[in-house]
């Protein structure tokens, strides 16, 4: 068996803990605090007794430090002590689960446009709901699995259960999830568009106002004004037709088409170690068993894009409803291939000019665009 660099550093503080070294367990209490404050907000929500749960939680582990067996399994043995406070607390209430203890924010630097948080907001509230219906023992699994990231088998040493029943358990919570959600963001009645022809395409440029053009008597007077933040951006993104050379132009929000950059130059200088929005929903998909394989944009209605994304699970097909630039961030996350009504591209694109180059009326004077993709 291989004890990880975290599982020997434990046992030696432990060791140090039992002879007498207050300072050690005061160390081994803080390399866990993170970890164990989320697990007992996912099982509580944010309720005053949680913190009093931590702090009766690192007592008993102190106190009780002597009867630990094996040393290296620290981590797992003060979990299950917050399990067991955790269950019998929750016993005099009814929980709410704490999805906004987890780390799926945005990343640092990136602000989130009011109407994206909006939708963050309403997912998390739907997730949170449907997570906290689970039955107890189904919610505690998947919360230790999907949100802590920990192995079955430590799981099931944390609950006290067999590694057979907790893959039960994180299986039956995990459909119970999919079909919640199936229902929560699946398509209303009538949606479902009739067959029309689509034109494959992908994702040739994302273009962005970086600043106003300033008239040089004013240049200095101005200068503070120049870099304008995402409230004053536009931005485009440029749909361009596999078989041909046609691109359509559609207007998307400035977080939504940083996103799509963002996920387009991953490995570049362009990257967050914290999930967009959109990566979160990627892994909320993975873990309902729930497959996209194509997004659509299907429909031209008063100047507003309309577009769907095609999903597939265990026993049913669908299309979910969504705004291109949702469909979009979605379709580059996953690898699925993207498609527009060609009626669209037939009304809507623009080819190129003697030059080579496209013209694009983008209707926004005083603005300098640039390409988020190409430096």
């Amino acid at each position: 068996m291989t004890i990880t660099k975290n599982a020997q550093e434990d046992t030696q503080l432990v060791a140090y803990a039992l002879d007498g070294d207050s300072g050690a367990f005061a160390e081994l209490a803080d390399r866990h605090a993170s970890r164990l404050k989320r697990l007992l907000r996912a099982m509580l929500g944010n309720r005053p007794e949680t913190d009093d749960l931590y702090q009766e939680t690192v007592l008993r582990a102190y106190l009780n430090l002597d009867k630990l067996r094996d040393p290296a399994r620290f981590g797992a043995w003060i979990y299950s002590i917050a399990v067991n406070l955790a269950r019998t607390q929750r016993r005099t209430f009814s929980p709410e689960v704490a999805w906004e203890s987890y780390p799926h924010a945005e990343p640092d630097g990136i602000q989130v446009s009011p109407e994206a948080c909006l939708i963050q907001r309403e997912t998390a509230i739907r997730i949170r709901r449907a997570v906290a219906d689970l039955p107890e023992a189904e919610r505690e699994a998947v919360v230790l699995v999907y949100l802590e990231g920990l192995p079955h088998q430590d799981v099931a040493h944390q609950l006290g259960a067999s590694l057979s029943a907790v893959k039960v358990r994180v299986h039956r919570g995990r459909n119970r999830l999919r079909q919640v959600l199936m229902t929560e963001f699946g398509p209303q009645p009538g949606q479902n568009k009739k067959e029309i022809p689509m034109i494959k395409v992908f994702i040739h440029d994302v273009v962005t106002t970086l600043q106003e053009t300033i008239p040089p008597a004013e240049e200095e007077k101005e200068k503070k004004h120049k870099i304008l933040g995402r409230a004053n951006r536009y931005s485009v993104v440029l749909l361009r037709e596999e078989s041909g050379t046609r691109v359509l132009p559609i207007w998307i929000g400035p977080f939504e088409a940083d996103s799509i950059a963002v996920h387009i130059r991953q490995g570049e200088e362009i990257y967050h170690h914290r999930p967009l929005t959109f990566d979160l929903m990627k892994t909320l998909l993975a873990l309902g068993r729930v497959q996209v394989h194509r997004a659509d944009i299907h429909r031209l209605h008063e100047q507003v894009y309309y577009a769907n994304l095609a999903i597939k699970t265990d026993d049913q097909e669908t299309e979910i409803d969504c705004r291109p630039s949702d469909a979009l961030n979605m379709a580059v996350r996953l690898g699925v291939p993207v498609f527009v009504a060609s009626e669209i591209m037939d009304s809507q694109s623009r080819t190129l000019d003697e030059r080579g180059n496209y013209v694009i009326d983008l209707e926004k004077p005083n603005r300098e665009w640039i390409s988020l993709l190409v430096d």
